[in-house]
């Protein structure tokens, strides 16, 4: 199995960016502020993978997209229920009433189309790799049951992964969604490689 290179440090300058400009698309698509926590970037071991994202046995409002093209992996969005209604009320500019129902399904599967959009072509423009997002599949369960299918998969083949994690906050309304990346192991070491060369050119230019 491919082990992934102990010095993953770097790639929290790759997660910054990338929330920056999911923060900023976020922002813009509710018509409120959007405050990003500070970035984590840490290699968890496959199976307490699903420890990251809370409270596995907790109900969820989850969004899931397959990152595809120059790197492999998955986003995770979730939001408590009652949040996620309130930011669907937000951006359609309704009043939603009742029980998280398909119709706020659809509007947590754009917003998020938007968002995990607005994250991975930071990260394609600033390292030069082609990535591009999933159709979001989301649904309201336990959050373990969401990410658990996934997680098998990396399973067999991995024993670790990298997980980026970035949590954005609608200080207004005291509601924050919660993005995780879960990156396998040749997809974080060409995330390194590129950013590698992004720093030298840099050097280069400089000199």
């Amino acid at each position: 199995m491919e082990e992934i290179p102990n010095d993953i440090e770097p790639l929290r300058e790759v997660t910054t960016i990338a929330a920056g400009n999911a923060a900023t698309a976020l922002s813009k698509l509710i018509g409120q502020d959007v405050d990003v926590v500070v970035p984590s970037v840490k290699l968890v071991a496959i199976e307490k993978v699903t420890q990251e994202v809370g409270d596995t046995a907790h109900v969820s409002s989850a969004a899931l997209v397959k990152i595809q093209g120059d790197i492999q992996g998955v986003l995770l969005f979730t939001l408590d229920p009652l949040d996620a209604e309130a930011v669907a009320t937000g951006t359609i500019r309704t009043q939603i009433r009742g029980d998280y129902v398909d119709q706020d399904q659809s509007v947590l599967k754009e917003m998020v189309n938007i968002v995990a959009g607005a994250a991975l072509s930071a990260i394609s423009k600033f390292l030069d790799l082609k990535l591009r997002p999933s159709v979001p599949d989301s649904t309201t369960d336990m959050l373990g049951a969401v990410l658990d299918p996934f997680m098998a998969e990396f399973g067999t083949q991995y024993e670790q992964v990298l997980i980026l994690q970035e949590v954005f906050t609608l200080p207004h309304e005291a509601q924050s969604l919660k993005m995780l990346a879960v990156i396998d192991p040749p997809s974080t070491t060409k995330l390194l490689e590129q950013l590698t060369l992004k720093l030298d050119a840099g050097h280069a230019a400089n000199n």
